[in-house]
């Protein structure tokens, strides 16, 4: 197992870093949040989802993942608010 460590990143690096990689064709990626990340694309893998351009972020907040996660729903990238969460989701991801 491959340990990751995380530093929490604000929320508009986030989307800064999330803008970079989706502005060409937002509607072909999915986001969403998680309080546990591998678990979370395993999960998405095991439904039959390419997750090979996974790529997660840690937040600051559980607010600021809500945030994220509507901001880009809002510009058409797939997925739905809840998903994974616990009191302790702090992790945005696409794929």
């Amino acid at each position: 197992m491959k340990l990751k460590l995380y530093f929490a990143k604000s929320k508009e690096r986030i989307i800064q870093d999330i803008d970079r990689i989706t502005h060409a064709d937002p509607a072909s990626y999915t986001i969403g949040i998680t309080y546990d990340e591998e678990k979370r694309k395993g999960e998405h893998k095991a439904s039959g989802k390419d997750v090979k351009q996974w790529q997660a972020w840690k937040a600051k907040t559980q607010e600021d993942a809500q945030e994220i996660e509507k901001h880009f729903l809002a510009k058409r990238l797939k997925g739905g608010t809840g998903g994974d969460q616990k009191e302790s989701t702090v992790f945005v991801y696409i794929f």
